[in-house]
């Protein structure tokens, strides 16, 4: 009889650990739940559990679901072409190519694009999309002042459009309403 088999400890886990909770992990498992089964099926509650772990977990990286779809937004925006090119291509051009990108990439992700209305996104993508059209305008020797509205509007216009064609498909509920 050996003794080291005896003394040994054993662990009561019946699984492996589970890999620790980050931000980088929940933003992930966010955008795959968001690919597979659209924003109106992602709730804290259900990306917990594709986490593995409770939705009071999540509050430690979230306030709340507003935030982390601001941080889903923010992901998706890396996506967006922000080198459209330089020499001979005028400001105009490039800055028609990002905002062509932008409105691309919400075109994909129609619920993100209607959710974007409301949600502004503040991470670095977000942050390096808005620097990248100040400085396009910039170039254009648009005013500090201007160039921060028009950005806004700018991407306020994209954005619509995204929105409204993401919706397109949908039918109207006409149920109840007056002939």
């Amino acid at each position: 009889m050996s003794t080291t088999a005896a003394t040994e400890p054993v662990s009561r886990r019946s699984r492996p650990a589970k890999p620790p909770l980050s931000r980088r992990a929940i933003v992930d498992a966010a955008v795959t739940l968001l690919r597979t089964e659209g924003l109106e099926r992602l709730t804290l509650r259900r990306l917990a559990a594709a986490l593995d772990t409770g939705a009071g977990s999540l509050y430690v990286y979230f306030r709340n679901v507003e935030h982390l779809y601001a941080a889903l937004l923010d992901e998706l925006l890396g996506d967006v072409d922000l080198s459209p090119g330089t020499g001979d291509v005028q400001w105009r051009e490039r800055l028609a190519v990002v905002l062509g990108s932008y409105t691309a990439v919400l075109f994909d992700n129609p619920s993100i694009a209607r959710m974007s209305i409301f949600t502004r996104p503040s991470g670095p993508n977000g942050l390096r999309l808005v620097e990248t059209l100040l400085a396009l305008l910039d170039e254009g020797g648009v005013a500090p002042g201007a160039a921060a509205w028009g950005t806004d509007l700018l991407l306020q216009y994209a954005t619509a459009i995204a929105a409204e064609h993401g919706t397109r498909d949908q039918q109207l509920d006409t149920a109840g309403a007056d002939s």
